[in-house]
């Protein structure tokens, strides 16, 4: 985990953290980003394919660059869970969720400059942010070129739900995820000039 390679590296070495992950627990993206920003040396983070919902988090990494490769995505949303019991329960657990959506909030305002409303809004309509519109709505630093080994292992799977307008806007704007969820794994190895039996070692 990120505790243990933090440990095995020199406290001031600089540091690249790569990133693809359809997300998490919010609790633990939390705990990891503030692990790296304990660090004393530079810290790159670098979005390979996908950095959504809670894995978007990194981007948020205080003092730290933040890299978009050719072709990746970040996804934005409200906080979600699983709940059951009495109305009373439900209540709580809807409290508890506004209050983690309001803090995520607060983090990406700091990120990118934007208030912390601009950000519920996108958060609230399931935002996908190309590389490119990223690094407009400063969410990112800079697109950088993908790695061929990246793209070998590239993992579509993770991309259930995304807009097909993603895939024909790699450099456009914002784009609220449309409601009807899509699997997009042919259109992405087509787009990414995939072999059909090309996997997610």
């Amino acid at each position: 985990g990120v505790a243990y390679a933090l440990r095995q590296a020199a406290p001031d070495e600089p540091l690249t953290v790569r990133v693809h992950s359809p997300g998490g627990s919010p609790f633990e993206a939390s705990a990891m980003r503030a692990q790296l920003e304990s660090h004393k040396g530079p810290v790159t983070v670098v979005v390979d394919g996908l950095a959504a919902s809670a894995a978007a988090h990194f981007l948020a990494t205080q003092g730290a660059r933040v890299e978009m490769t050719e072709g990746a995505f970040v996804m934005i949303h409200n906080t979600s869970t699983g709940a059951g019991g009495e109305a009373d329960d439900l209540e709580r657990e809807a409290k508890m969720l506004r209050a983690v959506d309001a803090q995520t909030a607060d983090m990406f305002a700091r990120r990118t400059g934007k208030t912390p409303a601009q950000v519920a809004a996108l958060m609230n309509a399931t935002t996908w942010l190309s590389a490119r519109a990223a690094v407009e709505n400063g969410f990112a630093d800079a697109v950088v070129p993908a790695r061929a080994e990246v793209l070998q292992r590239f993992s579509p799977r993770a991309w259930d739900g995304a807009p097909r307008q993603a895939l024909d806007k790699w450099t456009g704007e914002i784009i609220p995820c449309q409601s009807k969820p899509m699997a997009l794994d042919k259109e992405i190895r087509q787009r990414l000039s995939l072999s059909e039996n090309a996997t997610d070692a």
